[in-house]
C-alpha cells in the first residue's frame, strides 16, 4: 500500500497524470472539443469544420467560454489556451491526413445535440484531455 501512495505522489510531482474530469471541468472539456475544430478547420482549410458546430451551437459555446474566463482569469487563461492550441496543433499533425475526417466526425456528432445540449456531456464522453490550468 506505502509504495502506491509514493507512485502516486512521484505522478502528481511530475505532473504526468491526464487531466480527469470533476464536476466543474466543463467548460474546459468544451474549449478542447472547441479548439480541437478550430485547428482542424486550419490545418484542413476549411471553415466549415469550425463554423457548422460552432454557430450551431453558439449561445452553449458561449455560455461555457463565460464560464472558461471565470475560472482562470487574464494571463493564466491565455497560457491555458495557447498550451491547448499547442497541444491539439501536435495531435493535428501526428493524424496527419486523418485530421479532417476525423473534425468532420466530431462536428457531425457535436451537431447531433440539441441546440443549448449539455456540451460537456459531449465532450466528456469525447474522452478529451487538456493541459493543467
Amino acid at each position: 500500500m506505502h509504495k502506491i501512495g509514493v507512485y502516486l505522489s512521484i505522478f502528481l510531482l511530475l505532473g504526468s497524470l491526464p487531466a480527469f474530469a470533476a464536476p466543474n471541468d466543463g467548460p474546459l472539456q468544451v474549449r478542447v472539443v472547441q479548439t480541437r475544430l478550430m485547428v482542424a478547420a486550419l490545418k484542413c482549410q476549411d471553415a466549415d469544420i469550425f463554423d457548422k458546430p460552432f454557430m450551431y451551437h453558439q449561445s452553449a459555446f458561449n455560455r461555457y467560454g463565460r464560464a472558461l474566463q471565470t475560472r482562470l482569469r487574464g494571463a493564466r487563461l491565455d497560457r491555458w489556451i495557447t498550451e491547448l492550441s499547442n497541444q491539439e496543433s501536435r495531435r493535428a499533425n501526428a493524424l496527419k491526413d486523418a485530421v479532417c475526417e476525423d473534425a468532420l466526425s466530431l462536428g457531425n456528432r457535436l451537431m447531433s445535440i440539441p441546440p443549448n445540449g449539455d456540451l460537456a456531456q459531449f465532450a466528456q464522453k469525447e474522452n478529451v484531455q487538456w493541459p493543467r490550468p
